[in-house]
């Protein structure tokens, strides 16, 4: 519910942080919907994680996201179908 812009943090912790803290900026993100939408490149960049629970976690924020994620869409499908 805060205001704080907390975006760039998020995104740097997606690109150096632990597994545990990309997890949490995922889990931030998510709650963050629409507001998350300058994350979306990064977070389409961790569809492509190893671990999966990271790439369902990128997965779930650019579904809140909205609008601005729909260029994920293709990728998003060809990992269902494959998967």
């Amino acid at each position: 519910k805060r205001k704080d812009d907390v975006i760039p943090d998020l995104i740097g912790l997606l690109y150096s942080g632990t597994l545990y803290e990309k997890t949490g900026a995922c889990q931030a993100l998510i709650h963050l919907k629409n507001r998350a939408a300058p994350a979306v490149d990064t977070l389409i960049e961790k569809l492509n994680e190893e671990d999966l629970w990271l790439r369902i976690k990128a997965a779930e924020a650019l579904c809140g996201v909205g609008q601005p994620a729909m260029k994920a869409l293709p990728q998003l499908l060809n990992m269902m179908i494959l998967s």
